[in-house]
């Protein structure tokens, strides 16, 4: 009452804004720079439904327990998804008349281990241009993360992946993601005539892996000079005896 007597219009006021940075979580951070990276690279983001049929996880995840839905919406996708590329390679099916297509996906995956729920982030990446492709974009990633360390691929087994072509990505000695190129069997079972390379990885790994920083200098103040080399080595040889 007293304030209404004496005049709203005499109390002190002091507008203000306060602004404070927001903590931005490392895999959300990781997420937006492997997304920017990959739609830069020419590759689409996918969407796709986490309840996939039985034999997917079978196929592509056979060391994971898959949880199952009791009263699953569709009785042809009782199972929460335990691996990235089957959906990939469903969409691949829907566009096979396409060419030249590039697919992403970024999101989570469901299984158990010792009876807990896990559910990692993933990156699965299809690639119709073949292996080298598929394995040149995860280094791409790897790269606009600032992972310190060598990225290598070291040959092994990757369920519904062509042995000759599959391989285990690692850096610092732990392994992160697995390229290869789809097996025949696979591919004539989502009716494809080609076989797209594949990478599934862990981005909760390179998240959390450690990072170089970035590192800023002035620009040239001439033009630089190229110089080309060209070398005939032996298959077996690595690049990075090369390099």
């Amino acid at each position: 009452e007293v304030i209404r007597l004496a005049g709203y219009d005499r109390i002190p006021e002091e507008i203000t804004m306060p602004l404070a940075l927001a903590h931005v979580m490392p895999e959300v951070a990781a997420a937006r720079v492997i997304r920017r990276t990959l739609v830069g690279l020419g590759y689409h983001e996918c969407i796709t439904d986490a309840f996939v049929p039985e034999e997917w996880g079978k196929a592509f995840a056979p060391d994971k327990v898959a949880y199952t839905i009791r009263n699953p919406i569709n009785a042809k996708r009782p199972v929460m998804r335990s691996a990235l590329v089957p959906s990939l390679l469903e969409v691949r099916k829907t566009n096979r008349l396409a060419q030249d297509v590039r697919l992403f996906e970024l999101v989570r995956i469901y299984s158990k281990e010792g009876g807990k729920p896990v559910e990692p982030n993933r990156l699965a990446i299809l690639d119709d241009r073949g292996v080298e492709f598929a394995r040149g974009a995860l280094e791409a990633v790897a790269k606009a993360l600032t992972l310190a360390g060598e990225v290598t691929v070291e040959p092994s087994a990757v369920p519904g992946a062509t042995p000759d072509s599959a391989g285990g990505v690692r850096r610092g000695g732990k392994d992160f993601a697995v390229v290869g190129e789809c097996s025949r069997e696979q591919a004539e079972k989502f009716d494809l005539t080609l076989r797209p390379a594949m990478v599934e990885a862990c981005v909760d790994f390179l998240a959390a892996a450690e990072k170089t920083g970035r590192s800023y200098r002035p620009l040239p103040r001439f033009p630089g000079v190229r110089r080309d080399i060209s070398l005939s080595l032996p298959e077996a040889v690595r690049w990075s005896e090369v390099e």
